[in-house]
């Protein structure tokens, strides 16, 4: 009996779970890098784009961290704008069917998917 290669398994069930959970943690970073080649035009690839991201969102908490004094109170202020970046694209999306925040995710998810 051949062995059938079958899609959507577990490998990419937990694959793509990650992609999310990356996306949720880097969700400054990762609007500010869909604006940037936006408006700058600079042809970005994925692992640019990706790398790009997380340095801003790492950027940006420690810059909380240092307004706030404190890593923790920063974390919850960066973990609250995170859902807050979330939730506008969700409602945007599924609310106003509006294309962008479909068109940022895309930005960071490889075509071959």
């Amino acid at each position: 009996m051949a062995h059938e290669e079958r899609k959507g398994g577990l490998g990419d069930l937990i694959f793509g779970l990650l992609v999310i959970c990356a996306i949720f943690c880097a969700l400054p970073g990762v609007l500010f890098m869909a604006l940037f080649k936006e408006v700058s035009g600079i042809p970005l690839d994925l692992g640019q784009m990706w790398t790009f991201a997380f340095v801003v969102a790492l950027g940006f908490y420690f810059l909380l961290a240092l307004l706030r004094r404190s890593f923790l109170a920063g974390l919850k202020v960066y973990l609250l704008v995170c859902v807050l970046i979330l939730f506008a694209g969700l409602v945007g999306h599924f609310g106003f069917k509006a294309p962008w925040p479909a068109a940022i995710v895309i930005q960071f998810i490889p075509e071959n998917l």
